[in-house]
C-alpha cells in the first residue's frame, strides 16, 4: 500500500497521477486485510448516508484504469499552476459499490488549490475499480485515495 501516488513522467513533463495499484485500500476507513466476522453487512445505500466508515474486506479494490485517469488528470492540470511549478495532493474518500462503481466522492484533505481539488473530484466520474471482496462476496467500501499534481523537471 502506497501513500505516494506520484508516477514517473518524461523530463519536463507534468505529472498529475492516479495512485499505483493497490493504493485504493490505503488509509483509515478501508479494510486492512482481515476477514469480517459475523454481523450486519452495510448496504451501499447505508454507507452513502453515513460518514466514511470501515468495512472489512479480504481483497482490496484496485483502480483498473489508472493510465486513463493519469492522462485525464494531466489534461486538467491548470497551465498557470504548471508554469509556476505549483502542485499539491488532494486526498479523497470514495465510496465504491459491490461492483466497484464510484457512488460518492468527498474531499478529505485539500491540495491547497481549489482547481486541483476539483480536478481530482471530477476524475472520480471516470474511475473504474475492481470490487472489494470479503470472504468470497463483493462488498461496498469507502477507500481513501491520494491524487498528486506536480511538475516534473
Amino acid at each position: 500500500v502506497k501513500d505516494d501516488a506520484v508516477g514517473t513522467a518524461p523530463s519536463g513533463a507534468v505529472a498529475a497521477t492516479a495512485p499505483d495499484e493497490g493504493a485504493a485500500g490505503a488509509g483509515a476507513g478501508t479494510g486492512a486485510g482481515g476477514a469480517a466476522g459475523a454481523g450486519h453487512r452495510p448496504t451501499v445505500e447505508e454507507l452513502e448516508l453515513a460518514p466514511p466508515t470501515f468495512t472489512p474486506f479480504t481483497r482490496a479494490p484496485e483502480l483498473i484504469n489508472r493510465a486513463e485517469i493519469t492522462e485525464y488528470l494531466r489534461e486538467r492540470y491548470p497551465p498557470g499552476l504548471q508554469q509556476m511549478g505549483i502542485g499539491g495532493q488532494a486526498v479523497l474518500w470514495i465510496l465504491l459499490d459491490e461492483q466497484g462503481h464510484v457512488r460518492k466522492a468527498l474531499l478529505l484533505r485539500s491540495s491547497g488549490r481549489e482547481s486541483l481539488d476539483d480536478a481530482a473530484l471530477e476524475a472520480t466520474d471516470h474511475m473504474q475499480f475492481s470490487p472489494a471482496v470479503n470472504v468470497g462476496q463483493n462488498v461496498p467500501v469507502w477507500v481513501q485515495l491520494p491524487v498528486v499534481f506536480r511538475v516534473v523537471p
